[in-house]
């Protein structure tokens, strides 16, 4: 049974300090059933704090989702258990809204005809559309192994190498600013011959409200024949 209640657990559950007073867990507790609670509290009493993600049920039956951190200590004798609850709810929404949008994502980026790759904030490669293995003739794990390495050149339109260490992805992190129209050669084994050329746009991901950006998203369309053309001309 409860021994003691927050005025806070009264607001979220709807009850009076009374009849939580009153009450057995079993009663509030809406995921774990009795036998799944006493194995709990076992592994609590005889371990180390434990947390946990439940449901939690209010006085009017509806039913929220919480994160507790469970705890035991000795009093008069007596083991009890400390529950300190948070209510989750808007962070589980946040977390289904971020589920759907990376769903809509994918499923634009997958038809899409140019290639499109998404880095991290740490500038590393987390996502590429099948249009990207196409053009790049390398499956989504060789591109990350390739990019991690320093096995591969890049060219300027001019046909001048970019300097060493000069990376569009650790510019735009860095500048938080987008790019648009670079025209790349890539020599990805470095035999100083140019196997592609790509004009890439580029531009910060950033979460709503924040100045840094925390990815950037890359698009890439193969000029390489349009380039040999425009040279014959």
């Amino acid at each position: 049974n409860l021994v003691e209640v927050t005025d806070q657990a009264c607001l979220s559950l709807g009850y009076s300090r009374e009849e939580l007073l009153e009450m057995s867990i079993l009663e509030i507790e809406a995921a774990y059933d009795s036998v799944q609670l006493s194995s709990i509290w076992t592994s609590v009493r005889y371990g180390t704090p434990l947390t946990l993600e439940s449901l939690y049920r209010r006085k009017d039956g509806s039913e929220f989702p919480v994160e507790i951190r469970l705890g035991s200590f000795s009093m008069q004798n007596k083991t009890l258990f400390l529950t300190l609850v948070r209510d989750i709810s808007e962070r589980k929404k946040a977390d289904s809204a971020l589920r759907e949008s990376e769903e809509r994502y994918r499923s634009v980026v997958t038809t899409m005809r140019e290639g499109v790759v998404l880095f991290d904030h740490s500038g590393k490669l987390v996502a590429s559309n099948p249009e990207t293995e196409k053009i790049l003739k390398k499956n989504h794990a060789e591109l990350v192994e390739m990019l991690g390495s320093e096995g591969w050149s890049a060219y300027r339109d001019s046909g001048r190498k970019f300097p060493a260490g000069w990376n569009p992805v650790s510019l735009t992190l860095k500048k938080a600013r987008a790019y648009e129209k670079i025209v790349m050669g890539f020599d990805f084994d470095k035999d100083s011959e140019v196997e592609i050329w790509l004009e890439v746009n580029i531009s910060p991901v950033r979460w709503e409200g924040s100045k840094t950006p925390s990815g950037v998203v890359m698009t890439l369309t193969d000029v390489t024949e349009k380039r040999k053309v425009t040279q014959a001309l």
